[in-house]
């Protein structure tokens, strides 16, 4: 299994985190409704993050990247302390 570069943590696998867009009505009595909240639109502009599990660190801008890394292509494994 890979180790994250920033922690060091055996990681296998990767969290995205990415914008997302989603919709409300703002109704007369000031509350909000959200207008579909089984859908979740990308912002016009995501700034998508692939990261470590257990850090947060910001660690690859694309899923190919993060795919290679969790399947140790050019990647040295975490090294037994």
């Amino acid at each position: 299994m890979p180790c994250c570069p920033e922690c060091g943590a055996e990681i296998d696998h990767i969290s995205l985190a990415e914008n997302i867009r989603m919709y409300w009505n703002l109704l007369p009595n000031g509350e909000w409704d959200q207008i579909d909240d089984s859908n979740t639109y990308p912002a016009d502009d995501p700034d998508s993050s692939y990261e470590c599990p257990e850090c947060c660190a910001h660690l690859f801008d694309t899923q190919e990247e993060a795919l290679d890394f969790l399947n140790n292509k050019g990647v040295t494994p975490c090294q037994p302390e």
